[in-house]
């Protein structure tokens, strides 16, 4: 009897901490995309305080694009939370960059 009630309770000890891996996990791979996402964005920030202005293609509609120009590359709008933004250098935001990664 006694080991009849210890197998149902560690079949359902088994099952929800097998729950609470799979969320886990879920949670773990959406902080890694997070992450990925903000190095990308140090990266490109790195790029664009090199240069003063950037030659790019700005789309028009869905199948037309024209050449111009970026400009003011240094200078970039850093959310800073509940729809709050400020405009920082590029120096700056790749701080803020370092910030949300650690």
């Amino acid at each position: 009897m006694e080991t009849l009630f210890l197998n149902e309770h560690s079949s359902k000890l088994k099952s929800v901490l097998e729950l609470a891996l799979q969320t886990n996990e879920s949670s773990a791979s959406t902080w890694i995309g997070y992450k990925k996402d903000l190095e990308s964005v140090k990266t490109n920030l790195k790029s664009y305080s090199e240069k003063f202005d950037i030659p790019i293609m700005i789309p028009l509609c869905s199948k037309a694009m024209i050449p111009g120009i970026l400009v003011h590359t240094n200078q970039v709008l850093v959310g800073l939370g509940d729809s709050w933004f400020t405009r920082v250098s590029t120096k700056s935001a790749v701080e803020n960059c370092e910030r949300k990664i650690q």
